[in-house]
């Protein structure tokens, strides 16, 4: 069986989301010993498409590049303008790419097409084989969490994507011949039956714990940090929590982990030492086990927070917001922590680090829900049986 993959970025561990899940979606598909052609966005030009794809060619994947084209960017989203088409699935939509898909298609001869989120969609709509969606999160529920926080022309613009993602996004599920996302919350949002609800899955040979009795005071925010919903979340601990916390423990620093970091995030480092923007890192598991504790204070966005899984993996209690924890059903006060007030999220954070006791046992139980829960054997499972299994 042979199958083609669209996706609008480069399969990679360790990188975004939506990267992620493709990334391990391949994984299992070569243990099914499938063939796997891929074509996405990148430019061989760039260090870090480069490496991406050789690690992919490595694998035993078939990588296809597709420059993108800036110019017919822009003209599809002033055409898009005119049209109901969501505003970055104009963007994403080229000439270029719909071309090498009906070559692959003509050549390469799959039997199904797994496509990375909707921006990619208007690439493949026009094709007659069966195709499966991993939209991760509904896009447009994460808007509609957005707009209760933007003002003026931002809110305006957002509320018209918002409202052009509802639609395509119902659109996009009825084509497919089944869609998958990470949170129930975003099933729900998109009201089809042919969605459905996969939780994210966590490298447990990578995330694991690694006792370090010397490690300093940190605590630690890891993400893709020019992610709005993380910029958010940062943004608001430090301008109503931090502080408070430093009262406490004057020595304490707070890690920020995670690539192409916002020049909000950078400029609140440069006033405050005890903050510290570490951006792209070698291993995300090494800055998390030098940690007491992992934040997610969550105020906007969709989804499955996979900065909560990998920190519980490693066996570092989470303090999360309701948001955040999302549909991820660890047990409050057993496994995770939540706050959703300032005043409480502070003194959640302080009473934690005040306590090893509760350290570690907020951080055990947190590892043993994401092995019982979010291995991706576990995972890849479900997702076999839901569309695969039939096929």
């Amino acid at each position: 069986m042979k199958i083609l993959i669209i996706s609008g970025r480069i399969p990679a561990a360790n990188m975004k989301g939506d990267q992620l899940v493709s990334f391990n979606r391949i994984k299992f598909y070569l243990s099914l010993n499938l063939d796997i052609q891929v074509i996405c966005f990148g430019n061989r030009s760039n260090k870090l498409d480069d490496v991406l794809c050789k690690k992919l060619s490595e694998m035993g994947v078939d990588i296809k590049l597709i420059k993108m084209n800036r110019l017919e960017a822009l003209l599809n989203l002033c055409i898009s303008l005119f049209t109901k088409l969501p505003f970055q699935c104009a963007i994403y939509e080229s000439s270029a790419f719909k071309k090498e898909v009906q070559k692959s298609i003509k050549i390469f001869k799959p039997n199904f097409l797994h496509c990375m989120l909707i921006r990619s969609f208007e690439n493949i709509s026009n094709s007659s084989l069966p195709v499966f969606v991993d939209m991760v999160d509904s896009m447009a529920l994460n808007f509609k969490r957005r707009l209760d926080n933007s003002r003026g022309v931002k809110k305006l613009i957002l509320h018209e994507e918002y409202n052009r993602l509802v639609a395509y996004e119902k659109k996009v599920a009825e084509l497919a011949s089944h869609t998958f996302v990470v949170a129930s919350a975003d099933m729900n949002f998109i009201e089809s039956a042919k969605v459905t609800s996969i939780p994210l899955g966590v490298d447990t040979e990578e995330f694991k714990p690694k006792k370090d009795d010397n490690k300093k005071l940190n605590i630690i925010f890891t993400g893709n940090m020019s992610y709005q919903p993380n910029i958010d979340a940062v943004v608001w601990f430090i301008n109503n929590c931090f502080k408070g916390i430093k009262k406490e423990f004057p020595d304490i620093n707070f890690n920020i982990v995670g690539r192409e970091p916002h020049t909000s995030i950078i400029k609140l480092s440069i006033v405050d030492k005890s903050i510290q923007v570490l951006g792209d890192v070698d291993s995300i598991a090494y800055h998390l086990n030098n940690s007491s504790c992992a934040l997610a204070p969550m105020q906007t966005g969709s989804g499955m927070q996979n900065k909560i899984l990998e920190a519980m993996a490693c066996g570092i209690p989470v303090v999360s917001s309701s948001m955040g924890l999302g549909d991820i059903k660890a047990i409050r006060d057993k496994e995770i922590l939540i706050s959703d007030s300032a005043l409480g999220y502070t003194e959640t954070v302080i009473r934690l680090l005040k306590s090893k006791e509760l350290q570690e046992y907020i951080g055990n139980s947190g590892m043993e829900y994401v092995l019982q829960n979010h291995n991706w054997e576990s995972v890849n499972k479900n997702f076999y049986n839901c569309c695969l299994k039939n096929l």
